[in-house]
């Protein structure tokens, strides 16, 4: 298979359909950064730089007049509008019909084809962060936590922040979390693409952080203030309206797993207005499509910035999709959520969880 690495976004109408394009793509050498229907998309994506090219195959009377407005504009990628035939793979009529789109494809894709980096970390990686774990933990710095948070931790979790993270992730959510002081009055769940026999080596990495780590089991697990919860890679969870993590057969959707798109949307779907949301170093398209689900249930999205990324392809689509709400290097971020919940949950009212805070790009 020939990867040409060129970023597609696929918007379909239905599952099936969904389906069908993103295996005849992917088994072209395109990558899919994103699949799902007109009526799941913010049409603030279609000026993303993240992605090289969309793909349509929906019924334009049923879209959302916003996305049909944002079709029809100008945009930084091209639009191919096409009709998937019925019928089997093998059947001639739709052979022929996969290789003129294949073509059209190729032909109105930018010449200059991207080298494919695999989103997933290895031993290597986190082998750097164990000498780092070794070697630094005694001097680990937290950020005080503010007299006005002292005791909050104790009451039910009032937000949850999901974690998202590829290649270059770990490091950046190791120097996050070592900044966090103990007792914080949130909840976090990380999901980082990653092999599942590296998901215990990950999580003794992340060891001198002052949270407790857990895993999330085949059992039923409370959501706990000061605890971080690590996204399985091989299952899909849910978040109950009581704040349970609870497991949900079958896999996760995408290439990478866990997907992030998937956690972000889960999670906002039960903490409505609760739930935000800040993505690491990595690779791909994936939280494209859940960020823009964090922002429509009233929460935020920040972004590691660039500079301080080790790839910094997935904040950066975040970014310039206009899905970004702060940027920060991950002791920004650290000293941002500390401010953001000493304005929320120590006064007692809701604030602009930016407002006051200097932007780090």
């Amino acid at each position: 298979m020939n990867e040409r690495g060129q970023r597609i976004g696929i918007l379909a109408d239905e599952p099936l359909q969904q389906q069908r394009l993103r295996s005849l793509l992917t088994e072209a050498g395109f990558q899919v950064a994103l699949c799902t229907a007109p009526q799941r998309i913010s049409p603030a994506l279609f000026d993303s730089s993240s992605i090289e090219l969309w793909l349509v195959d929906a019924d334009l009377e049923a879209c959302p007049e916003a996305v049909v407005d944002a079709l029809f504009g100008e945009h930084l990628a091209p639009i191919i509008f096409s009709d998937t035939p019925e019928g089997a793979r093998e059947d001639r009529t739709y052979r022929a019909w996969a290789n003129r789109l294949i073509e059209k494809i190729q032909h109105s894709l930018p010449p200059t084809p991207l080298a494919p980096v695999t989103a997933l970390i290895d031993g290597r990686e986190l082998a750097g962060l164990n000498t780092q774990t070794s070697t630094n933990s005694p001097s680990r710095t937290a950020i005080p936590l503010p007299s006005a948070l002292r005791g909050k931790s104790a009451e039910p979790v009032q937000e949850l922040w999901v974690l998202g993270a590829s290649l270059g992730g770990p490091a950046a959510v190791k120097a996050f979390l070592d900044a966090l002081p103990a007792d914080l009055p949130c909840a976090f769940l990380y999901a980082q693409h990653i092999d599942a026999p590296f998901q215990a080596h990950l999580l003794q990495a992340l060891g001198s952080s002052a949270l407790t780590l857990n895993f999330l089991h085949d059992t039923a697990q409370p959501l706990r203030n000061g605890h971080l919860y690590l996204v399985p890679v091989t299952h899909r969870f849910q978040v109950t309206p009581e704040g349970i993590l609870e497991r949900q057969s079958g896999p996760w959707s995408g290439p990478y797993a866990p997907s992030i798109d998937e956690c972000f949307e889960l999670a906002a779907s039960q903490f409505h207005g609760r739930c935000n949301a800040i993505v690491f170093s990595g690779m791909g398209g994936d939280a494209l499509l859940g960020a823009a689900h964090i922002h429509a249930s009233g929460g935020q999205v920040w972004t590691q910035c660039s500079t301080s990324c080790i790839q910094s392809a997935m904040p950066d689509a975040l970014y310039h999709a206009g899905l970004s709400n702060f940027s920060g290097t991950p002791s920004a971020l650290a000293h941002a959520l500390v401010h953001h919940l000493e304005k929320q949950l120590g006064s007692g009212t809701r604030a602009n969880p930016t407002s006051n805070i200097t932007h780090s790009l």
